[in-house]
């Protein structure tokens, strides 16, 4: 029984114990400006390279995040966010497919041939 507790328990400790060695990344560098108006600059870097950058006001921010990825690629995403929203950019980004011939051609003929006033009350 003793054995058994003692695996039970040695299983439990081994699963607890954290297997990554960023765990305990320390900052390097810290920058935090604020002024009266609420125009900022914050950044830090970490030992395990994490490089955060962001400045702005109460109108406009924008900034940058960089940081190694597990394969030991360098990522990077730069960002604006405006009254028009949130803009990032960068190679870690999605890209949409590119759009079919057929819709293109289908997309310059609506637009060479518009529908005429008549058969759009028709249609209504």
């Amino acid at each position: 029984m003793f054995r058994f507790v003692a695996l039970i328990a040695l299983i439990g400790f081994c699963a607890a114990a954290p297997l990554d060695s960023e765990v305990g990344a320390e900052t390097k560098a810290l920058e935090n400006e604020i002024s009266p108006e609420g125009v900022f600059h914050y950044a830090f870097q970490t030992s395990n390279g994490i490089d955060i950058n962001s400045a702005g006001d109460a109108n406009e921010i924008h900034g940058l995040y960089k940081y190694i990825s597990p394969e030991g690629q360098a990522v990077g995403l730069s960002y604006t966010a405006d009254s028009n929203g949130y803009h990032p950019a960068g190679e870690l980004l999605p890209t949409p497919p590119p759009v079919p011939e057929l819709i293109i051609r289908a997309l310059a003929y609506l637009q060479a041939h518009p529908q005429k006033e008549e058969s759009i009350r028709r249609v209504l």
